[in-house]
């Protein structure tokens, strides 16, 4: 399975155009007001949208012109949608003004960046959309910290960072929103070596519910920074800019592609599941699996004459070797390109958005070693299925448990984590009815736990699934900054 074909599953094809490259970042606004405002949008009723246009760049209403490709997000299972109103912003005080309505008409208000939730939750009917994508300024200081907008995407983050010289361990996917990915944790193919994204914030500046500026970090805060760094987004608020620290990219990161015979997927599974976490930090891996695909994609953190031995020793012990190999040495920058399906040095290309599918997806942990009958059940639920992919991506190292990086994220002590996938070309329904069972079935496979950033809107067990044992302190949280539940939404946490 080529890293190629890993995004394709995920996005159904690459298609890139022309973009111009990031423009300069400025944070030079007029101040919020750090107590909120008086709202002029009055009690709870009718939303006021002549009072909010006034107050942001944009808005679009569903019988107006232009509508419709507001409310598009990534799945096109969602292009049916009905948002009550989408708003194009580009401060801080545009953002406070949203918030202001939806709280005092007691409107549904949603963020969105890059629009990827699995569930749609960025085109909620009803809701107001708050468009953050203008707002998409990343900016590297000398010292290493890096200002990232509320609106960057993943690719806008990378490019500024590899002209830095400079890393935070991110995602894949080059459309994903910089502050969604972060808040829900931040799986990456650096995680082993460099922990989770959120491990790398300093500190949030976040638009309350109650329309509020404040600065989260570790002294101010401390709880709301604790929530909002694993709870995923469109809880608690709705951030203008993240501060992040950074780290010094390596010189070299080896890309590896491995394909193998079908017949071994049941076998390879079960020796990836108890090698993947025992390797370096330096390497992370992803193990795939569908009907008629088999494979493996590494990102190793040095030479490829490093991570030989280690790759050979895994499949040499299983008694299966590679149909096909590719293991390629990058640069930082060109290996984040590469697994995003874009070409070396063109970061303003890559920035145009990858072709929209439709597709659901979902995602259990893996709590234990597989026996050789899981592995072999595992399988099985693939191939008894239409459409439906698995993709294995690796966890230990730098992810496990460490005081100093407290958050809500549930998971640092489970093996690895599997996005479950399902294209939906007859449309969601017919999709469920594939996804139901199978995520069901890998709860007693696998393990029970998902992750918050591949949201299933059909789960029913999300809560407890996606944070554990920080249910109860989440809804402490919610309680303090959200009593009014202006963010709430099906899966959004409430007190």
């Amino acid at each position: 399975m080529t890293a190629l074909t890993r995004r394709q599953l995920i996005s159904g094809g690459l298609s890139v155009a022309a973009l111009a490259a990031l423009g300069s970042c400025s944070y030079d606004e007029a101040p919020v007001s750090p107590t909120g405002t008086s709202s002029p949008f009055g009690r709870a009723g009718e939303p006021n949208w002549d009072e909010l246009r006034q107050r942001v760049s944009g808005l679009f209403l569903p019988q107006e012109t232009g509508y419709r490709d507001a409310a598009k997000v990534f799945n096109t299972l969602f292009d049916a949608n009905t948002p009550a109103a989408v708003a194009k912003v580009k401060t801080p005080q545009e953002i406070q003004a949203c918030l202001e309505l939806a709280a005092a008409s007691q409107t549904p208000i949603a963020a969105r960046a890059g629009g990827h939730s699995y569930a749609g939750y960025s085109a909620q009917n009803k809701a107001l959309i708050v468009d953050l994508r203008a707002m998409s300024q990343v900016e590297v200081a000398g010292d290493g910290t890096m200002v990232v907008g509320g609106g960057a995407r993943l690719i806008d983050v990378y490019a500024a960072l590899a002209k830095a010289g400079r890393l935070i361990p991110a995602g894949s996917c080059a459309t994903v929103g910089a502050a969604g990915l972060t808040f829900g944790g931040g799986l990456s193919v650096l995680n082993r070596k460099y922990g989770l994204t959120l491990d790398w914030v300093d500190s949030i500046n976040l638009i309350t519910p109650d329309s509020r500026q404040l600065t989260v970090s570790p002294t101010s805060e401390p709880d709301l920074f604790w929530g909002l760094r694993g709870a995923g987004g469109g809880n608690f608020g709705i951030a203008d800019r993240i501060t992040f620290r950074t780290a010094p990219a390596p010189e070299t990161l080896t890309i590896v592609t491995l394909k193998f015979p079908l017949s071994a997927r049941a076998e390879l599974l079960e020796s990836w599941v108890r090698w993947a976490p025992k390797q370096p930090d330096e390497l992370w891996s992803s193990y795939g699996i569908a009907k008629d695909e088999c494979g493996l994609t590494g990102c190793f953190v040095g030479t490829s004459a490093e991570v030989r031995p280690l790759l050979e020793r895994w499949y040499t012990d299983a008694g299966i070797r590679p149909a096909s190999s590719s293991i390629v040495e990058h640069n930082f920058g060109n290996a984040m390109l590469f697994l995003a399906g874009c070409k070396p040095d063109d970061f303003p290309t890559c920035q145009a958005s990858g072709r929209r599918n439709a597709h659901l997806g979902s995602s259990r942990m893996v709590e234990h070693e597989l026996t050789s009958a899981q592995a072999s059940a595992v399988v099985d639920l693939v191939d008894d299925a239409k459409d439906l992919t698995f993709l294995f991506d690796s966890l230990g190292g730098s992810v496990i448990p460490n005081p100093k990086h407290d958050s809500a994220f549930a998971h640092r002590d489970k093996l690895a984590d599997c996005q479950i996938f399902v294209n939906a070309p007859q449309g969601q329904a017919a999709a469920e009815k594939i996804l139901r069972p199978v995520v069901d079935a890998m709860a007693s496979l696998i393990g029970s736990g998902s992750y918050i950033n591949y949201i299933d809107g059909g789960q029913q067990d999300w809560l407890q699934a996606s944070y554990g044992k920080n249910v109860d302190r989440l809804k402490s949280v919610a309680k303090k900054y959200d009593p009014n539940k202006v963010m709430a939404f099906p899966q959004g946490i409430t007190a």
